[in-house]
C-alpha cells in the first residue's frame, strides 16, 4: 500500500466502530437528481450486502461519517477491508459520484 493512503486507511478503521452515533431518519429523505441517480446505483450494486444501508452481509454504512474522496476509494478497492473491489468497468466515475452523493444523503443524522 501507497504511504499516501495510510491516513485514509486509518479514518476508514475510525469510522468502522460498531457503535452507532446517530438516530434513524425519520420520514422519506428527500433526493435531488444527483441522489435519485446515486440511489440507483445503489441499488443495483450495494444494497444487496447493505440492504437500505444497513448491516447485511457486510457492515452498516449509513452511518459512517466519511467523506466521498473514501467512501470512493473503499469502492475501488484502496482502502483494505472484506469489501469487493468495483472497477470502472463495474461502476463508471460518474455513478460512483452519484453514489458518494447518495450514501451521503441518506447518512443517518442525530435529531
Amino acid at each position: 500500500m501507497s504511504p499516501r493512503w495510510l491516513p485514509l486507511a486509518a479514518l476508514a478503521l475510525i469510522g468502522c466502530g460498531g457503535v452507532r452515533a446517530s438516530e434513524p431518519v425519520v420520514g422519506p429523505t428527500p433526493l435531488g437528481p444527483e441522489a435519485r441517480r446515486g440511489q440507483l446505483v445503489f441499488m443495483r450494486r450495494c444494497n444487496s450486502c447493505h440492504p437500505q444501508g444497513e448491516a447485511g452481509l457486510g457492515m452498516a454504512i449509513n452511518d459512517k461519517p466519511l467523506p466521498g474522496t473514501l467512501i470512493k476509494a473503499k469502492v475501488r478497492g484502496l482502502v483494505p477491508g472484506d469489501m469487493p473491489k468495483f472497477g470502472e468497468n463495474d461502476i463508471a466515475d460518474d455513478d460512483l459520484d452519484a453514489l458518494a452523493h447518495y450514501l451521503k444523503t441518506i447518512r443517518k443524522r442525530a435529531k
